[in-house]
């Protein structure tokens, strides 16, 4: 017996091999590359690949980590998990083919089975089935995982999916998904994400009229209270230019940033993300040179993989260091082309991407702080320009620095192709760490010349309410009974994140059940009053969540 990480892989294709080799060339074609993509990440961090079945249920892929030769300290946080990540994101993104991942660990047996004459080497054991079990499961995440994955990656964030039963454990089993890095600082696509239609075309046209070929920068600002769903909304706009862009064969680099409260007191602070990820982006094409240093043991197929987006673990590895090592290679050498000073580089490199080895060396005299502003911008501009498009989405600006502010100001007056979202509290809020003449030219001279849009967030409608349900309980809007939407948009005031919660809560605690109508409607046997079904109130949902967490 050993303790073994299974990953089962569905790619979401349909099979359809006949005798005719002709017709099923491209088949096999789509068959190979999955095997291809599948067995390299698994080749690069140390996995073994134990089968690949082709039947008339599909395709499905076994990999393992824990049998001999792949046995590693923090096997499940450093390389398990990442190999997760990279083969659901390889998949979709280079072969356009969604896919079911379901990982769990375990002890399992691990050995010959079969005859004398024919046999093969398998594991077997729960956990193995569970793992088939969450591959197959309905309203799929990409990646879910079980308990026993979750308590040994304690620096790993997941979110919590309705236990399953599954054959060989007494109970339901609680299962989860991991989140990357930037789904932890940033979020996730909202599933139930209704309304906001006029704002989300005005997004996407301002996107697409940046998108077009040498188009001064554009910022579009997001404003509303707090919970409104600011967040949510920029999470969203994001999935539909990348759909729109998509369309249009439209290269794009995204970064993404939120700024914290604090960060008003750290000069530059919104650039330890932005040039962490523009940095780490693929190389420029004219930069020869570059491609011959040391790449990252993720720069799968002669590219660069953004190693927050698949990364799951915060631990430094030398998976990490590799990356590190790569971004300060790239700052160097775009420094020598443009003519960055060297102190320049060091502030970047040791202050704002942690490097440890770019110690600040003496200088005789001190850079003028508008000039390290301009430098910054260029570093910046330079790193981007392969790219066709670039989008920076910032959530909570009003907590920005000026220093940051001043930085953004160079590259949006000075940058082609750029739309910045940014997310904030009402504008007044952040005027003291913004230039006043640049809020000024943005919302004068820069929106006649609709380079510049603001939209105001407001509460949602009993008709979005209403939507919401539905989606939460994966029915048509019809089939929700109107006392719902009423009595769900009166508690949570039409605000987003508050409905949302109780829908959810609902369903759980199944509260909802189709009633004489023949629509979901209240649970006749839950109480009732002249103000409509009462639900907790914000601090005691929020008590609740906190409640259901297990100890880590």
């Amino acid at each position: 017996l050993r303790s073994v990480f299974t990953i089962f892989i569905k790619p979401n294709i349909e099979v359809n091999l006949t005798n005719d080799l002709e017709k099923s060339d491209k088949q096999f074609n789509q068959l190979n590359d999955i095997m291809n993509t599948v067995t390299g990440i698994l080749d690069e961090l140390k996995g073994q690949l134990l089968q690949f079945i082709v039947d008339d249920k599909g395709v499905v892929l076994i990999g393992t980590f824990g049998l001999r030769g792949s046995t590693f300290p923090n096997m499940v946080p450093e390389r398990a998990l990442p190999t997760c990540r990279l083969i659901h994101s390889e998949l979709a993104e280079n072969l356009g083919i969604d896919s079911n991942i379901g990982a769990t660990l375990g002890k399992v047996y691990c050995g010959v089975v079969g005859g004398i004459e024919r046999n093969d080497f398998s594991v077997l054991g729960a956990s193995v089935n569970l793992a088939a079990r969450l591959m197959a499961q309905k309203n799929h995440p990409g990646i879910m995982v079980d308990e026993e994955v979750r308590s040994n990656a304690k620096r790993v964030n997941f979110a919590a999916f309705p236990p399953v039963k599954a054959k060989g454990y007494l109970d339901p089993v609680p299962v989860y998904k991991p989140l990357t890095a930037k789904e932890c600082r940033w979020g996730k696509v909202n599933p139930n994400f209704v309304g906001r239609k006029e704002e989300m075309r005005k997004i996407c046209r301002m996107a697409l009229e940046a998108s077009r070929m040498d188009r001064p920068s554009k910022m579009f600002f997001v404003q509303g209270d707090s919970g409104i769903g600011k967040s949510s909304f920029i999470v969203q706009a994001i999935v539909e230019i990348r759909k729109s862009f998509k369309v249009r064969m439209v290269d794009m680099l995204l970064s993404r940033n939120v700024c914290a409260d604090g960060d008003t007191l750290v000069p530059f602070s919104l650039f330890r993300h932005i040039f962490g990820d523009i940095l780490n982006e693929k190389m420029h094409d004219d930069d020869a040179t570059f491609g011959s240093r040391s790449s990252s043991i993720l720069s799968m197929r002669g590219r660069e993989k953004e190693w927050e987006d698949l990364s799951i673990a915060s631990d430094t590895s030398s998976l990490i260091q590799s990356k590190n090592k790569n971004i300060m290679l790239r700052l160097e050498q775009i420094a020598d082309q443009i003519n960055v000073p060297k102190s320049v580089v060091e502030i970047v490199g040791h202050h704002l991407l942690g490097n440890s080895k770019s110690k600040m060396s003496k200088v005789e005299k001190a850079l003028d702080i508008a000039d390290i502003v301009q430098y910054m911008a260029n570093i910046f501009i330079r790193a981007t320009s392969h790219s066709e498009m670039v989008v920076l989405a910032l959530d909570d600006v009003q907590y920005m620095d000026s220093l940051s502010w001043k930085v953004l100001q160079c590259i949006f007056e000075q940058s082609k192709n750029l739309l910045i979202i940014c997310g904030t509290h009402a504008m007044e809020l952040f005027s003291t760490t913004m230039n006043e003449d640049f809020l000024k030219s943005l919302t004068e001279e820069y929106g006649d010349k609709n380079r510049f849009t603001t939209v105001y967030l407001r509460a949602l409608d009993k008709k979005e309410i209403q939507m919401m349900a539905a989606k939460t309980f994966t029915c048509k809007p019809q089939d929700v009974d109107g006392e719902i939407a009423t009595d769900v948009y009166l508690q949570s005031k039409g605000m987003p994140y508050f409905a949302s919660e109780i829908l959810t809560r609902c369903l759980k605690n199944e509260l909802v059940t189709k009633i004489g109508n023949n629509k979901l409607g209240w649970n006749k046997n839950y109480k009732t009053d002249q103000n409509g079904v009462q639900f907790p109130n914000l601090d005691e949902l929020m008590l609740q969540r906190v409640d259901n967490l297990s100890e880590l």
